[in-house]
C-alpha cells in the first residue's frame, strides 16, 4: 500500500538568496538539502503547519505569504506532495534543531548542492521567483497591503519612502 505525505515548504527570499538547510542526521534522506517545512498535521491549514513548522525547526515566526507551486514525488512506498510558499520571517536569527546546516544560497549554488528529489523540483521556480523580487522601494501601496502586517499598505511605503524623500522634496507628504 502506497503512502501519501503531504508537506509545506517556505521559500525564503533575502538579497537575492535564498535559505536552504541539510537535513539532519536523523532524518530521512539525511545530508541532502531541502527548504525548511515539513509535514501537514490533520486538521491544519498550510499556512498553520508551514509557520508551525517553521517555529518548531528554526525558531522563527514565519507568515508564508503567496503559494508558488505543489511538486508530486513518487517513491516506491510513498507518494510526497510538496506545497512551496513564498515565506515571510519576522526575524532572520535561525534557532536550528534538526539539521546538519543551514545556509542562504544563490540559485547558481543550489544548483550545485544534492537536494531532496521533491525539493530540487522547485529550482526552476525559484529562479523565477527570485528573479522578480524587487527592491522595498519599488513597491507601491496596493502591494503592501498584501503583507500580513496590521498597518496599511499606504502607511507602510510612507514609513519606507519618507525619510529619502524628505531630504529631496521637503514638499512630500
Amino acid at each position: 500500500m502506497t503512502k501519501f505525505v503531504e508537506v509545506v515548504a517556505a521559500l525564503i527570499i533575502q538579497d537575492g538568496l535564498f535559505f536552504a538547510a541539510q537535513r539532519g542526521n536523523q532524518q530521512s534522506f539525511s545530508g541532502l538539502w531541502e527548504f525548511p517545512g515539513g509535514k501537514v498535521e490533520p486538521g491544519e491549514t498550510h499556512r498553520e503547519a508551514l509557520a508551525r513548522e517553521l517555529f518548531e525547526e528554526l525558531g522563527v515566526r514565519a507568515h508564508p505569504a503567496e503559494f508558488i507551486e505543489t511538486r508530486e514525488t513518487h517513491t516506491p512506498d510513498k507518494i510526497i506532495r510538496v506545497h512551496l510558499y513564498r515565506t515571510l520571517l519576522e526575524s532572520d536569527e535561525f534557532k536550528d534543531t534538526e539539521h546538519n546546516a543551514l545556509e542562504w544560497v544563490s540559485i547558481e549554488q543550489a544548483r550545485q548542492m544534492t537536494w531532496t528529489q521533491a525539493d530540487a523540483e522547485f529550482l526552476d521556480d525559484v529562479e523565477k521567483e527570485i528573479a522578480r523580487c524587487e527592491s522595498v522601494y519599488a513597491i507601491f501601496p496596493d502591494e503592501l497591503d498584501k503583507l500580513p502586517v496590521r498597518a496599511s499598505g499606504p502607511h507602510i511605503f510612507r514609513a519606507i519612502q519618507r525619510p529619502w524623500a524628505a531630504e529631496t522634496n521637503p514638499h512630500y507628504s
